[in-house]
């Protein structure tokens, strides 16, 4: 049974986290221009964040377990801090405060 657990848990974490994450950062590597990328990141940070507010509706009413699903609400929020910083870093890199 736990290993089975386990599984639904890893799944959870691919498909809701990871692969539509995945998906539009590969979609920014193929970014016509620097302010392109930067709406790409932008798009991937709002997915993270509506992600984050569905782990945590889902755990405050105890829908699911939350011993399982905190570690993934952290590694989402990780996710965030990672997409802010590129989004910071690129908009200085338009506005010309970051050398190429």
């Amino acid at each position: 049974m736990k290993s089975l657990e386990f599984v639904e848990h890893y799944q959870i974490n691919y498909y809701v986290v990871v692969l539509p994450l995945v998906q539009m950062l590969r979609e920014a590597q193929s970014a016509q221009s620097n302010k392109d990328f930067l709406h790409k990141l932008e798009i991937a940070l709002k997915e993270e964040r509506e992600t984050e507010y569905w782990l945590e509706i889902l755990i405050e009413s105890e829908l699911v377990e939350k011993n399982k699903f905190e570690s993934l609400l952290q590694e989402t929020k990780e996710i965030g801090k990672i997409l802010v910083a590129s989004t910071r870093k690129i908009k200085d890199k338009i506005n010309g405060n970051l050398s190429s």
